[in-house]
């Protein structure tokens, strides 16, 4: 099979793809990018430009390459449009006459590709959308939603429903009915794009499929629908016509055995049985009354301004998603005017106005114990006022305008009337107000002043919570996780069940390590039972003393005498033993309202002294491993030399003979630790062959039917290996390094023959969480490998198909998530490493060895 062939093969699977399912044109245009990335694509860049009838926009998908296109095809896509697409092809730099040929002839495959994403045999008439009536392209979402499902923590799905569509009709007739439609079609299809998929149910009624990681997310494409809608004018006269979306959220759990079951739940959340059509809002089909909000209290309060100024770097700080879209409004209208304000009473109340909370005047929402979300709306004036400062205090820091340096934000409240007022201090500036004022505000919660970078830049994102939290056993934490840089739980089983003492060691050299590398933090709360953990409380009670024991300190934790001086002078005054909830989020709150400053969160720097306590040598003959066992490289081009010259110079005792009678050297379980994969991949010597490497890669992991891809994809292993990864990095409560995954190669057995074992065996992916990142580390069993070729292909084919994995478990994370996500060290381990010994074998290696010598 030639190189075109074989990429055309790939195109052809992404094709295929592309027909089954509805796509997103983000994922579309990620698919399309790395089919042409692939090392025998002809192809460097695409771009396809569809123009159809008014009112819908033209839509440009792909991206251009450099210069002009190389070819130009423009067809008709024989859609209700009569849409025509400009396929704009870029071949690759410095290509030659056979790529050019093989680009010329990819034309073909390309055009059908995009008729295989737009599918405009699913197009109606009235909306000019894929529509629902027509039984194929219900068939295709259900299958877009089972397989989304398999990879994705949850999708939505929205029911929007044009209001008062039936008085257009009654007063205008159907033929103005019939132009309304088709413009709100064409409204929802260009807000949704690229996220999300537009399909018409029938008349107007729609389907967005929104394949988003979050609630809020969902939230913004709602939000944005009613907007657009809102503000468009369909001339209808006087009349006004708004959309009312019900949302369904699909996930694992979800019981539904149909399509239909799911649509059927979205539209009952904008049409509940025994009541009115919800018009001009957006609810979750899946709402449940929000039972036990606390009342508007001393705890409540202090507890919301623990969540507001510690969340103040986050992007959703509160327990509902509402209140954190509020915030992120807010902070999007003012982000790019900031120090201007003067828009937010009006964004926040048209947010308000498509939202309708049930407000609840004397309970506080953002004060809530625990982390249970509420998908339903309901909330008070206060929690409101909330988001919105939460908001602008995030828009100043990330902008890091420091125009308020000197001013604080205070919220005026009277619960019994439901109103309140959000100040800029101390000013007197009203930035937005609920309720109707009184003669004098009875209550108020002092937000503080505005928090700001240590060197007054503009940040992404920066820790703003300053406090850690060392929580003896296991209990559940009734607190907000969030309101904390750090939990570290102190295991009270030993103790408990076995009478050991505590296990302080490890507590202490965490408590320094995060203390020593985030300047932010400014107290230690301890919770829990004392007398499960007796050594470790009399340790911080004794902080003061530190200085003094800290080379005794030093021997048990590993942490460096300097980190331990440097823990204990920070935390001395600073380690709370609070006597309850209360007591802690009082204390909290007078710490985060008295600071301003933040720091960025280094990674803690662990010691690398000596500390002993025995004046004697351990003598490493008899136990310590050989070289002939392994080695640390950082790189590929690093390794291959090293692993020759180990392989080349291994004992006499290592010399066995094949099958065939060949005497060889053979290394068993060999291992080869990269500290730095992502770099070099390719051996100097093997640098002519990276197109061939590359294609080894493609064929045999990224492609369906691939030798080790279709082994780890049956009985949906790799599916579940993944997910399970991504499902316990998105939880923050779960984030252990133990939450490891195996992908594991079978052996193929027949009966009556010999077992044929492939030759990769296993992989092990195993996450480390380092502050703000999330390392994925990796370890390849392979079965049997010969140096000279065998060796570089394979670790080549492991190293690529790390990256591959660690995207894999990106593109199942939220955006603010996967952005944290790298990949670690890889290991490579192979049970036989062998080299040939005939005289040629060892030439080879003496030159590569040699060449790579200095």
């Amino acid at each position: 099979m030639s190189e075109i062939e074989r990429w055309v093969k790939e195109l052809e699977s992404f094709k295929d793809k592309s027909e089954k399912y509805f796509m997103t044109q983000a994922e579309f245009e990620a698919g399309l990018d790395s089919v042409t990335g692939l090392a025998d694509s002809p192809v460097d860049a695409v771009q396809y430009h569809i123009v159809g009838s008014a009112p819908f926009n033209a839509i440009d998908i792909g991206r251009p390459g450099t210069g002009d296109a190389m070819y130009v095809d423009t067809v008709t896509m024989a859609d209700p449009r009569g849409s025509t697409c400009k396929t704009s092809i870029w071949t690759k730099r410095n290509a030659g006459v056979a790529i050019h040929a093989s680009a010329a002839l990819a034309k073909d495959s390309l055009g059908k590709l995009i008729k295989g994403y737009w599918k405009p045999d699913l197009l109606d008439n009235k909306a000019k959308l894929p529509s629902l009536l027509i039984p194929r392209a219900t068939q295709v979402l259900e299958d877009t939603i089972l397989d989304f499902a398999k990879t994705r923590e949850r999708t939505f799905l929205f029911f929007c429903d044009l209001d008062k569509f039936k008085l257009v009709n009654d007063t205008y007739g159907e033929n103005v009915g019939d132009r309304v439609i088709l413009e709100f079609a064409s409204i929802i299809e260009r807000t949704v794009i690229p996220n999300a998929v537009a399909l018409h149910r029938s008349g107007d009624e729609f389907i967005v499929f929104c394949p988003t990681d979050t609630v809020e997310s969902a939230l913004f494409v709602a939000h944005k629908i009613m907007r657009e809608v809102r503000q468009y004018d369909f001339q209808i006269g006087n009349l006004t016509t708004d959309v009312s979306i019900g949302i369904k959220i699909v996930d694992r759990e979800t019981p539904w055995k149909s399509y239909k079951d799911l649509e059927d739940m979205a539209e009952k959340a904008l049409k509940p049985s025994g009541q009115g059509k919800r018009r001009g809002m957006a609810r979750f089909a899946d709402e449940v009354d929000q039972v036990g909000l606390p009342l508007t209290n001393d705890l409540s309060k202090s507890l919301a301004v623990c969540v507001v100024k510690s969340g103040m770097g986050a992007d959703n700080p509160f327990v509902s998603p509402w209140l954190n879209m509020i915030s992120e409004h807010v902070e999007i209208s003012i982000q790019e005017s900031f120090p201007n304000i003067s828009g937010i009473k009006e964004e926040v109340d048209t947010i308000v106005d498509w939202i309708k909370p049930s407000v609840a005047v004397d309970t506080l929402h953002a004060g809530t114990l625990g982390s249970e979300a509420s998908l339903k709306p309901y909330f008070s004036p206060i929690d409101m006022a909330l988001a919105t400062a939460h908001g602008v205090f995030r828009a100043s820091l990330m902008s890091g305008n420091q125009s308020f340096k000197d001013k604080s934000l205070k919220i005026y409240f009277d619960s019994s009337q439901g109103a309140c007022q959000l100040c800029l201090c101390p000013d007197g500036e009203v930035i937005m107000q609920f309720g109707t004022e009184p003669s004098s505000w009875p209550d108020t919660i002092d937000l503080g002043g505005f928090f700001r970078s240590y060197d007054d830049k503009p940040r992404k994102a920066m820790d703003s919570r300053a406090a850690l939290l060392v929580k003896i056993g296991h209990s559940k934490l009734e607190l907000p996780v969030a309101i904390f840089g750090e939990i570290i739980v102190v295991d009270d089983r030993p103790t408990q069940g076995g009478g050991l003492p505590d296990f302080w060691e490890a507590t202490i050299a965490r408590l320094v390590a995060r203390v020593e590398s985030n300047a932010n933090i400014m107290a230690v709360y301890i919770l829990g039972e004392h007398k499960y953990a007796a050594q470790t409380i009399g340790l911080l009670r004794d902080v003061g003393n530190w200085a003094e024991k800290a080379e005794s300190i030093a021997s048990k934790t590993g942490m460096s005498i300097h980190s331990i001086s440097t823990a204990a002078s920070r935390l001395s005054g600073k380690i709370v033993f609070p006597e309850d909830i209360r007591h802690l989020c009082n204390n909290l709150m007078s710490v985060l309202l008295g600071r301003r400053l933040l720091y960025d969160v280094m990674l803690p720097v662990f010691s690398t002294e000596k500390y002993r306590t025995l004046h004697r040598e351990l003598l490493m003959e008899g136990i310590a491993l050989l070289r002939e066992d392994g080695c640390r490289v950082k790189t590929i081009a690093e390794a291959y030399p090293v692993v020759l010259e180990i392989a080349r110079k291994a004992s006499h005792k290592a010399r066995i003979k094949d099958q065939a009678g060949m005497e060889l050297k053979e290394l068993v379980d060999f291992k080869v630790l990269l500290t730095n994969p992502n770099q070099d991949l390719v051996p100097l010597f093997y640098q002519e062959e990276k197109d061939s490497l590359e294609g080894y890669f493609t064929r045999e992991f990224q492609t369906d039917t691939g030798l080790f891809l279709s082994k780890f994809k049956e009985g949906g292993q790799l599916d579940a290996v993944l997910t399970h990864l991504s499902t316990h990095i998105r939880d923050l409560n779960h984030q252990f390094a133990t939450r490891r995954g195996i992908l594991v190669v079978p052996h193929d057995v027949e009966e009556g023959h010999d077992i044929r074992p492939l030759g990769l065996i296993s992989i092990r992916i195993f996450p480390r969480f380092m502050d703000n990142r999330v390392l994925l580390y990796y370890s390849y069993t392979w079965r049997t490998v010969e140096a000279l070729v065998g060796f570089p292909y394979s670790v080549y084919g492991s190293v690529r198909f790390s990256q591959y994995l660690t995207e894999e478990v990106k593109r199942r994370l939220p955006r603010e998530q996967s952005r944290r996500i790298e990949m670690g060290e890889v290991s490579y381990i192979a049970h036989s490493l062998h080299i040939f010994m005939d005289d040629y074998g060892e030439n080879i290696a003496r030159r590569i060895v040699d060449d790579a010598s200095l």
